[in-house]
């Protein structure tokens, strides 16, 4: 049985495999950050801990989507690949778990995309009332968030957070006003007012899945592997190396 929430060395009630490791009993807030993580770059890592932490949260989960629904083309590395690379790539992160449940969910349903709305409804099932989600997304994912599953059930259970990098020519009043302009009168969308309360900002990093998978398709070098190393965590890059190499 498992022990209240708040009881000292207890865990949240959720099944161990939606969370490694455990979320520790007396958490109350969680930052929810899901992607297709193919592979996981440095910039992952760095700028969820820096977004969990600006705002004042408990925990990060992590969770790694079987098959995004906002992505026609395959990932580059296998479901479980990507898992394990996400493990390793948040390993140094004592206020982080990562989730396999969408993996696990897809193989059930493999017809199916891994919708938020989907994720966030299960996990609310087995949380605590008292413990809230958020869920963090970058500006151009908060910009296309109206288009999304159940847009609305997704900010009841999760609040947004939206990353805005350092840098950025737009200020925060501009982004909440492109955000807000997107949402339909009949979807009843956040004012721009509010939408610019759950801006955060975050380090401008220079790092993508979308380069790292680049260099990985050209052929071996010194300038290929220096700038890997550059854009992968040192465990990530080796065991990539393993992989793909």
């Amino acid at each position: 049985m498992d022990l209240p929430f708040d009881a000292p060395g207890g865990h949240l009630p959720l099944p161990l495999s939606f969370a490694e490791p455990p979320i520790p009993g007396g958490t109350r807030t969680i930052l929810v950050f899901g992607g297709s993580f193919d592979p996981p770059h440095v910039g992952h890592c760095l700028l969820a801990s820096h977004a969990r932490v600006a705002a004042g949260l408990d925990w990060l989960l992590v969770i790694p989507a079987a098959q995004s629904p906002h992505k026609d083309a395959p990932p580059l590395f296998e479901p479980e690949e990507r898992l394990e690379l996400v493990k390793l790539s948040f390993a140094g992160d004592s206020h982080a778990s990562v989730s396999r449940m969408e993996l696990d969910r897809h193989v059930k349903r493999p017809s199916e995309p891994s919708y938020t709305v989907d994720t966030l409804h299960t996990l609310r099932g087995f949380m605590p009332l008292g413990v809230q989600m958020r869920l963090l997304i970058g500006a151009d994912q908060a910009l296309s968030l109206h288009r999304w599953l159940e847009p609305l059930a997704i900010m009841a259970m999760a609040e947004p957070l939206v990353m805005r990098r350092a840098g950025e020519s737009e200020d925060v009043a501009e982004l909440a006003e492109r955000i807000a302009a997107n949402w339909p009168a009949s979807k009843r969308g956040l004012a721009a007012q509010d939408w610019a309360k759950r801006i955060i900002d975050v380090p401008l990093v220079g790092a993508s899945s979308t380069e790292v998978r680049r260099w990985l398709a050209e052929p071996e070098s010194e300038q290929r592997e220096a700038r890997l190393r550059e854009l992968l965590e040192p465990a990530v890059y080796e065991r990539v190396r393993k992989l793909r190499f």
